[in-house]
């Protein structure tokens, strides 16, 4: 997830970092961060500081019968940016002249290779140590080889090369969207995903764990069960989850009625209302399945009690407004 930062010192007190997270086109995350705190090591901030900037990438290897309106659709989401920051599109020099028309001249074109648009999985995830800026390039693998990635897999290190980041290399397999973290010191993910042969053979919770604590600075991790197989991704934590900061230090939770696998989201719920201090004390309400008709509206219960904000509950409130899924 995941791009850059330049620290700029302001005045004599205070250092300044932008940081610049990579996104696919369905999310896209830009951080500015203020650090005025004594170098402590690297750490991932969270997703809703300010943003100065967003990475995408260009579709170039779809299905012909659909490439030119996901291409369209790609280049509407960083028009629609670039009215608010700059945007960078990562674009195959084939296909440079196709982006350059849809997107128009407020987007910024960086030639490069790449196999897939999903920016978020493939670009690195960036982190700050005091004024330092680092990229950590997570060996992604086609999501544990399920398709072509021969350039993808390079595309970490040429992001964090142009955002002049120090390059951090781990054996830890990983993607952006498969990790989700708050900023403080908590992450989300799930063990479908990063404990699955595919990626980290053999691998322990607690290889994982100190790994995670030495690239990213965090100290505790929530482990999800996750689905193996169920998607390509092996069951990402963004599909079921997002912290999101104060003034209530909650997840973000899935919506109980999925169209498929509802009893999933609804497992992932429980284990996240005991794990996050303060959400949930209870599910007031059952899940709901597929083939209930308040389901295929679309309609969302409330599951959880608890502090509400803006009419919703903080803990998967009605109209979803709260919660990010894919």
């Amino acid at each position: 997830q995941i791009a850059t930062v330049n620290p700029k010192q302001e005045g004599t007190s205070s250092k300044r970092g932008e940081m610049v997270m990579v996104g696919s086109f369905t999310r896209w995350c830009l951080l500015s961060l203020v650090a005025s705190v004594a170098s402590a090591g690297w750490v991932a901030p969270d997703e809703e500081h300010l943003q100065t900037r967003t990475w995408m990438a260009f579709p170039a290897h779809w299905d012909a019968a659909k490439l030119d309106a996901v291409q369209g659709d790609v280049c509407k989401v960083a028009k629609t940016i670039a009215k608010h920051q700059p945007v960078s599109m990562l674009v195959e020099s084939a296909h440079k002249d196709t982006a350059a028309t849809l997107c128009g001249s407020t987007v910024d074109l960086v030639e490069v290779d790449i196999d897939d648009l999903w920016a978020r999985d493939t670009a690195p995830v960036f982190v700050l140590d005091g004024g330092k800026l680092g990229a950590v390039d997570f060996n992604f693998n086609g999501w544990g080889g399920k398709q072509e990635h021969s350039y993808d897999a390079k595309v970490a290190a040429f992001v964090a090369g142009e955002a002049g980041a120090e390059l951090i290399t781990t054996w830890l397999t990983l993607e952006g969207g498969g990790l989700e973290v708050d900023g403080e010191g908590t992450a989300i993910v799930t063990e479908s995903c990063v404990l699955n042969s595919n990626r980290n053979k053999d691998a322990t919770k607690e290889d994982v764990e100190k790994e995670l604590d030495k690239l990213l600075g965090i100290k505790k991790v929530i482990w999800l069960p996750g689905v193996k197989g169920m998607d390509i991704t092996d069951g990402h934590t963004d599909f079921y989850a997002e912290p999101y900061r104060p003034p209530a230090q909650r997840p973000r939770l899935p919506p109980t009625n999925i169209r498929q696998r509802p009893q999933v989201c609804c497992g992932v719920r429980r284990l996240l209302c005991g794990k996050w201090v303060g959400c949930c004390a209870e599910l007031r309400k059952p899940c709901l399945g597929p083939s209930r008709p308040d389901a295929a509206r679309g309609a969302l219960p409330r599951p959880c009690g608890g502090e509400r904000r803006r009419g919703r509950d903080l803990c998967g409130g009605g109209d979803g407004a709260l919660l990010h899924y894919a």
